[in-house]
């Protein structure tokens, strides 16, 4: 949430993604209004611009609620319903929101009721380890319940190796070392929460080279989306997904195969699933150039029916 505090002239602009929802409530001695979309979870999700800023004479204020699209010539679309609620208080309000737009599930349908109690009173140890074996010697030292999260089982190195997680690299252990470093963890009492990320391709790796550019995202001239993260001398560079191509699908499930049925980790930490903003994705595999957070927001319906998710971004 913003808190909003009294200025002469101020703007705030989100994109519905990355921001959480496209609800907004205000509060006035005028009285309350509530607007938000309605959108069921199987229609293709349209994305949203917000803007809310003074007007231009700033007697009054102004709020815009768009929504982003592409329609071809001769054809027609239409958009989802806009609620204007007038005199709804707050949280009867959100709680119009989440029932209309069928976000209902609470955390006891997402998650067993034993990990979600563990879940609920555990720390989240982010832990370094060279090897396995140095993960291994060191559990002793912390007290479950706590979730363990880790990266150095990536292939190739972090933000290197994507769509490619495993195995591990070879300085840090075998598949069979990895194994019993997770049996080990759940014997005492721990939470093992792995490193992946579904959402873009690393350009350094052999990965890349094996499947090719068919099933990353493209703009409208038909380029890739080039991406990088970090920072000099260690930024790495890479392509942004098509996510509903099915070599996607694909390789997400050889990752639920590894992790989940081999591994058997608890949770599964999906990087920038939630925090990625839309845009549009011309690869012909996408049911339309807008879809790329539907397909965003797929990858995570399906997965989660296999281990609880975690991700950036919520």
């Amino acid at each position: 949430f913003y808190i909003l505090k009294r200025a002469k002239f101020d703007r705030l602009r989100c994109r519905c993604p990355a921001c959480f929802a496209d609800f907004i409530h205000v509060r006035s001695r005028r009285g309350l209004l509530a607007i938000y979309r309605v959108q069921t979870p199987d229609e293709i999700f349209v994305p949203g611009e917000l803007e809310l800023a003074a007007g231009l004479d700033q007697a009054a204020g102004r709020y815009t609620h768009g929504y982003v699209t592409w329609v071809r010539p001769g054809e027609s679309w239409q958009a989802p319903p806009v609620v204007i609620a007038c005199g709804v208080p707050l949280a009867k309000a959100c709680r119009r929101y989440v029932r209309e737009n069928g976000l209902v599930r609470r955390p006891e349908d997402k998650i067993s009721r034993e990990k979600l109690a563990a879940f609920k009173r555990s720390v989240l140890l982010r832990l370094h380890g060279p090897t396995a074996r140095a993960y291994v010697d060191n559990l002793s030292s912390f007290r479950a319940p706590a979730i363990i999260h880790m990266t150095e089982h990536l292939h190739i190195g972090f933000d290197r190796a994507y769509p490619d997680y495993l195995p591990p690299p070879p300085q840090f252990g075998s598949m069979d070392d990895l194994r019993r470093l997770y049996a080990l963890a759940h014997g005492h009492g721990f939470l093992m929460m792995p490193y992946v990320n579904p959402t873009w391709w690393c350009d350094e790796s052999p990965s890349l080279k094996r499947y090719g550019h068919v099933a990353l995202a493209r703009d409208a001239d038909g380029k890739l989306y080039r991406e990088v993260y970090g920072h000099a001398p260690h930024q790495h560079f890479g392509y942004s997904i098509c996510p509903f191509h099915p070599l996607i699908r694909k390789l997400d499930d050889r990752c639920l195969d590894q992790f989940v049925r081999d591994l058997r980790c608890d949770i599964l930490f999906q990087d920038q699933i939630g925090a990625r903003s839309w845009r549009y994705d011309f690869n012909p595999a996408s049911p339309t150039p807008y879809a790329y957070t539907h397909g965003i927001i797929g990858i995570a319906r399906h997965d989660c029916q296999y281990v609880p998710l975690s991700t950036e971004g919520g």
